[in-house]
C-alpha cells in the first residue's frame, strides 16, 4: 500500500509539473490551477470548494471544474481567502514563490518557535495540534546522518460533513540532519512542545520526497499519506538512539 501511495503521489507531481509548464504564459490560469490543486491535495474535491467559501465570495460550483473555467473569476479576495483557509503562502498562489507552505523561521532563535506556538494556541484554542519531525536516515541522529530534517506543525479542526481537516506550517527549511545547529534547534523545540502540551513525534520518509517538500514541489499532506516508520525525536534528544520501530503510520 505504501508503494502504491508513493507511485500515485509521484504521478500527481509529474502531472502538476506539466500543467505548470503549460500555464506559465497565463498567470490567471496558473492562480486558478494552484488554488484547485491545493484544495485537492488537502483532501477537498474541487466540487466541494464552493461549500467552504464565505457568502461574499460564493461562485457557481461548475466554475471549479477546471482552471480554464475558474480563471476569469480569480480575484485578490478569493486568493486571500484560499491562502488563509489552507495556511498556504499567498505569494505561491500568485505564482511568484516556489514554496506553497508558510515557514515559521526559528533557526538559531530559541524563542521564535515558542512565541509563534503560543500565538497559535491563543488564536486557535479549540483545535488539536501536533509537531512531526521527518527524516530519511534510519540511523541515529549524529554527524553521519544524511538528508534534511523537516519539522511540520499541524492543526486539526472541523472539516466538511463531520470530517477532520488539517492545516500545516513548516517549522524548518534547509536543516541538514548531520549538522549540529539544526539538531540543537530540534532539542529546543522538543522542550518547548512538551512545556506547551503539544505532542511531538517522528516519521521516516523517502529522501526524494523530503527534498521535493523543501523545494516546494509537493504539499505536506501528500507526504503525510506516504506513511512511514515511527521514530522518537525525544529519544534522539535525550540519548535513546534512533528510536525506530516497525509500526506504520496511519
Amino acid at each position: 500500500m505504501a508503494v502504491f501511495g508513493e507511485g500515485k503521489a509521484l504521478l500527481d507531481l509529474l502531472t502538476r509539473w506539466r500543467q505548470w509548464r503549460e500555464e506559465r504564459g497565463d498567470p490567471a490560469r496558473l492562480q486558478a490551477q494552484r488554488l484547485i490543486a491545493a484544495f485537492e491535495a488537502y483532501g477537498v474535491r474541487r466540487q466541494q470548494i464552493v461549500r467552504l467559501m464565505p457568502e461574499s465570495l460564493a461562485l457557481p460550483s461548475p466554475l471549479m471544474s477546471s482552471a480554464e473555467r475558474l480563471k476569469d473569476k480569480i480575484s485578490p479576495a478569493l486568493l486571500d481567502w484560499a491562502s488563509e483557509y489552507l495556511a498556504l503562502s499567498r505569494a505561491w498562489l500568485d505564482g511568484v514563490d516556489p514554496q506553497p507552505h508558510v515557514l515559521i523561521e526559528g533557526y538559531k532563535d530559541t524563542r521564535a518557535h515558542e512565541r509563534w506556538l503560543r500565538g497559535r494556541i491563543e488564536a486557535a484554542p479549540n483545535v488539536q495540534r501536533f509537531i512531526t519531525v521527518w527524516k530519511a536516515d534510519r540511523g541515529p541522529v549524529n554527524f553521519d546522518s544524511v538528508g534534511p530534517l523537516c519539522i511540520v506543525y499541524e492543526e486539526v479542526g472541523a472539516g466538511l460533513d463531520g470530517s477532520h481537516f488539517s492545516r500545516y506550517w513548516l517549522l524548518s527549511r534547509d536543516w541538514p540532519l548531520g549538522h549540529p545547529p539544526p539538531v540543537e534547534c530540534m532539542v529546543v523545540l522538543s522542550s518547548v512542545a512538551r512545556s506547551l502540551g503539544v505532542m511531538m513525534s517522528g516519521r521516516i520518509k523517502p529522501l526524494r520526497w523530503l527534498e521535493q517538500l523543501e523545494m516546494g514541489a509537493v504539499f505536506v499532506p501528500e507526504v503525510v499519506r506516504l506513511g512511514g516508520e515511527a521514530w522518537y525525536p525525544e529519544d534522539a534528544v535525550f540519548g535513546g538512539g534512533a528510536g525506530i520501530v516497525g509500526q506504520r503510520a496511519k
